[in-house]
């Protein structure tokens, strides 16, 4: 990658790992879901161009991932995260979504996987478990379970988004936010009171959390990665994002005062870790697929 394109990277890792902080403070004035919708309506001013890309042929699939991005596993990152004391936990929590992916491929692609990364699967789980048994975090264990949720969500959606190659990547942007809106909508009248409330009453740090939430992490951070994905090559590009979870560590660190106890790091380490190695294989196999004739 040329250097401006590595800073770029680097850069939409900063504002994905920010994009915890961010949430953090939606949270705090407003509800989970109403949260959420407020997010993806920003959002969904700026992508409106790209819904108008036929998705013809396509809708089932396209709206089952939207509702599975934009309503479920977005909605479990506002849970997960008004749950929580801090946000550490939950970011590194997140990172499940790799071994997710991997499991997904699995059961639902008939992919093989060797030892080498069965073991680096259990690692990353353990590394979890490990964080949920701190004494701080035990105290929101059940956060953690909910972004787990989310996580695998995610990681589904992810396997049925690699089986719409006729649509553009920020079309399928367009609906997740779409569906985001709506979805959202529906579940905060159904299980959330006083949003006018909430909303009139929102501080400055809530709507700067949307507004950074939807313009930066979506549409910016989406775009972005759209864009580089199109220059290079998957292998290439994937790598970089496991930079995230350390964005997010040392802000919440800073800007939230949280503290790090021992056995977090050794939790958040063996995740990492788990996640480094099979991003590796991955990418490593993903490249071994580009050379004819060479076996993956």
């Amino acid at each position: 990658m040329k250097i401006k394109h590595i800073l770029f990277v680097i850069l939409l890792n900063a504002i994905w790992g920010w994009n915890f902080i961010a949430v953090k403070y939606s949270v705090a004035d407003f509800t989970p879901f109403l949260s959420n919708m407020l997010r993806f309506l920003l959002a969904f001013v700026f992508m409106l161009p790209f819904i108008r890309h036929s998705i013809k042929g396509h809708v089932p699939s396209v709206l089952r991932i939207a509702l599975m991005m934009g309503v479920l596993h977005f909605g479990c990152l506002y849970i997960a995260t008004s749950m929580a004391g801090g946000v550490s936990a939950v970011a590194i929590a997140a990172q499940l979504n790799v071994p997710f992916a991997t499991l997904c491929a699995v059961v639902m692609l008939k992919e093989t996987v060797g030892l080498t990364r069965i073991v680096a699967i259990a690692v990353s789980f353990i590394g979890v478990i490990i964080m949920g048994f701190d004494p701080l975090v035990f105290d929101y264990f059940d956060a953690l379970l909910v972004m787990t949720l989310g996580a695998l969500t995610f990681a589904i959606a992810s396997i049925y988004m690699r089986q719409l190659r006729d649509i553009p990547p920020m079309t399928i942007q367009a609906w997740v936010a779409f569906a985001g809106i709506f979805g959202s909508m529906a579940l905060t009248l159904l299980f959330e009171d006083n949003q006018i409330e909430n909303v009139l009453a929102g501080s400055s740090p809530a709507w700067w959390g949307i507004v950074f939430s939807g313009l930066l992490s979506t549409v910016v951070g989406h775009g972005g990665m759209n864009y580089l994905l199109q220059k290079y090559e998957v292998n290439v590009v994937v790598p970089y994002l496991l930079l995230m979870p350390f964005f997010a560590v040392s802000a919440s660190i800073v800007m939230l005062g949280e503290v790090l106890t021992p056995r977090m790091i050794i939790g958040a380490s063996c995740t990492i870790l788990g996640v480094v190695v099979i991003t590796y294989r991955n990418t490593r196999k993903m490249k071994k697929a580009l050379i004819p004739g060479e076996e993956t």
